[in-house]
């Protein structure tokens, strides 16, 4: 969390979203837990309310972290399970932003949206 707090500070076109799957994984328990951890850690992003459909959406999330980045059309750039390196985040952000590649390679996110946790 903390490369994405320090990405959401860099980065002025850039939306960094968390997506708390506590729901999940815990039972149901997530604002009650989550909005203490936002405060903690100084998140700077939103955090919305995952659930099932979301996981199945960007093709069946196994592991926590997965990571996407995903342009401003809505194309998903890439996808990280497990800690990636910030370097390799920056990486993908900046070509998201250029522009310089081929729309035709890559999926298009799917559309919905999830309550903001707050």
């Amino acid at each position: 969390m903390p490369d994405l707090i320090q990405i959401q500070s860099e980065y002025d076109q850039v939306v960094v979203v968390g997506i708390s799957l506590d729901a999940i994984s815990r039972g149901g328990a997530t604002a009650n837990d989550v909005v203490p951890f936002m405060e903690q850690f100084g998140i700077n992003y939103p955090i919305v309310k995952g659930d099932m459909n979301v996981t199945q959406q960007y093709g069946g999330i196994r592991s926590i972290p997965t990571s996407f980045v995903i342009d401003r059309r809505g194309f998903i750039i890439s996808r990280h399970v497990g800690l990636v390196p910030i370097e390799t985040l920056r990486e993908d952000i900046e070509k998201a932003l250029a522009g310089n590649y081929n729309r035709e390679d890559y999926a298009k996110a799917p559309n919905f949206s999830l309550p903001t946790i707050k």
